[in-house]
């Protein structure tokens, strides 16, 4: 048998990798009876909360994605009908985006959340504080390192 020289860092980012990978993997299983994947569910949601601000840039910022890598998603989600992007009236080079009825009926479904609700509510309420804090704490060390400009979500409380 190997064994494996890590230290404490390591092992605690590996275990969070494989907790995000593992939650991931459930909240995939459980959108595909939708069609939709966690990232376009996540891309629904920013474009329904930011309303008539949904540009690539503001929905990528929210994405933690280059802009880049945000315009072939919407430009895959325009193609499977979930959402269409037009210009804006004042600024010709601007984009912005909305569910259509399929975008919608899919962001009603991705409301759902059971396999989150499931997987989250094996922590107690005290748990779940403590788990948010260290999350909020080790994203904005993230943000500080990347000095980007993504935003946060949920915003800071």
């Amino acid at each position: 048998m190997v064994k494996i020289n890590a230290d404490e860092y390591h092992d605690l980012w590996a275990l969070l990798s494989q907790a995000r990978d593992a939650v991931y993997k459930a909240r995939l299983k459980e959108l595909a009876r939708y069609n939709i994947n966690p990232r376009q569910s996540a891309v629904l949601f920013i474009i329904q909360a930011l309303g008539d601000n949904a540009t690539a840039t503001e929905i990528s910022r929210y994405l933690f994605r280059e802009t880049h890598t945000t315009y072939e998603l919407l430009h895959r989600m325009e193609k499977e009908k979930l959402i269409k992007g037009a210009t804006s009236k004042n600024r010709a080079s601007r984009v912005y985006y909305k569910l259509t009825p399929k975008g919608l009926k899919a962001y009603d479904h991705s409301l759902e959340r059971e396999s989150i609700r499931e997987i989250i509510s094996s922590l107690t309420g005290e748990d779940r504080t403590q788990l948010k804090s260290y999350l909020r704490t080790l994203r904005d060390a993230a943000l500080r390192l990347l000095t980007t400009k993504a935003l946060p979500f949920p915003p800071p409380e």
